[in-house]
């Protein structure tokens, strides 16, 4: 999907850029088939060419270096000239996207800012200031979708199919068919195919009458997807989604257990959950930021009851508004407050003093840091009661 691009300078016409994959190629000399990736930075209207659509575009060539994923750059001064539309289910997606577009836009202030990055992972309306804002409140990963959509809409459809009295095989069958709708819906991101993939081996293990072990869906499905797709290695967004899954189904389920011993089991395990994620992340963070997040888990804990509302029912306003558009807007008002809610933790913990530190920069930082956050975690283990 195409994405806004900031003026190069005060005053310049509005860009954007979007990926695409070539298979023809024509230039002066002749033409040729190819097939690769390309990125494509033109006009404003690319941010209007639908996934899935054939398109046509002129422009100046430039190759990229060795280790990027897409082999060239192609600047244009044009719009893309659509040869062939989306195929249907292309375009019952981007009709639900601006579904999703015309409920945010009727929302103000930061919940229509946040709605569509919680929904469907578009953050081209947030702005700078709460994208910073998020950023220092380790919040940013609440508006793109990861793992935790996938666990919140296959839980629904399982409730759902199960409450119909279905066997085991249509459960699993219902995850596989909303999963692979939201992979359409949201795009696939790195962090999208990894939860797409981890959740296709928890189906494996439902069919089979398995419960499926976390560390071994996540060990499958890295390695299923690094082998189709070496390239994922280098995405920061699935490194991050890889290390804070890891997180959580290593540590976060250890320490919920022992803080069970001295808290409620439900406020032990919803703490557990940020600290395993922060710890397990921080130091990959480091790597594009030298700062640390130190209210991060504070954050997460006072932003998690807000998660649930604002994604399913803003994805059933995005689907009911497609066909019912003013019901849809009703639901799209809860949805907004709790993304509201969102931006006001975010921007309320970005604005307390020392909020985020100042940490020594690379691989010696990430390292010094794992070491901080393990320590951290051992101080934070209690004893098991006798």
């Amino acid at each position: 999907m195409a994405r806004p691009l900031a003026p190069s300078w005060p005053g310049a016409p509005p860009r954007a850029r979007v990926d695409v994959r070539v298979d023809h190629v024509a230039t002066h000399e002749g033409s040729v088939a190819v097939d690769g990736p390309v990125v494509v930075v033109g006009p404003a209207t690319w941010v209007d060419a639908q996934p899935g659509a054939r398109v046509r575009a002129e422009g100046r060539w430039s190759v990229l270096p060795a280790g990027d994923r897409a082999a060239a750059v192609l600047v244009t001064d044009d719009g893309p000239t659509v040869v062939a539309p989306s195929p249907s289910a292309d375009a019952a997606a981007a009709t639900i996207r601006a579904a999703v577009t015309r409920q945010a836009a009727a929302l103000p202030g930061d919940a229509g800012a946040v709605l569509p990055g919680v929904t469907v992972g578009d953050t081209g309306g947030v702005p700078e200031d709460l994208r910073d804002a998020l950023r220092v409140a380790g919040l940013t990963h609440l508006t793109a979708v990861s793992g935790a959509h996938f666990a919140l809409v296959g839980a629904l459809a399982v409730a759902c199919v199960t409450a119909m009295g279905a066997p085991r095989a249509v459960r699993a069958v219902a995850v596989v068919v909303v999963g692979a709708a939201l992979v359409l819906l949201v795009g696939p991101s790195p962090s999208v195919v990894r939860a797409a993939a981890m959740a296709a081996v928890g189906c494996a293990g439902l069919v089979v009458g398995r419960r499926s072990a976390s560390p071994a869906a996540l060990a499958a499905a890295v390695v299923a997807l690094l082998l189709g797709d070496p390239w994922l290695a280098s995405e920061l967004g699935f490194v991050l989604s890889v290390l804070a899954t890891g997180g959580l189904v290593l540590l976060g389920g250890p320490l919920a257990d022992r803080w069970a011993a001295h808290l409620p089991r439900p406020a032990a395990t919803a703490l557990a959950a940020p600290v395993a994620a922060h710890v397990a992340c921080a130091p990959a963070v480091l790597l594009v930021t030298p700062t640390v997040s130190v209210l991060g888990v504070v954050a997460n804990l006072l932003a998690a009851p807000a998660v649930a509302p604002a994604t399913v029912l803003g994805l059933a306003a995005a689907v009911i508004g497609t066909g019912w558009p003013a019901a849809g807007q009703v639901l799209a008002v809860p949805a907004g407050a709790a993304c509201w809610w969102i931006g006001a933790v975010a921007r309320a913990v970005a604005a307390t003093p020392g909020a985020a530190l100042t940490w020594l920069p690379g691989g010696p930082g990430g390292l010094l840091l794992a070491v901080a956050g393990a320590a951290t975690v051992r101080l934070c283990w209690p004893s098991r009661s006798p």
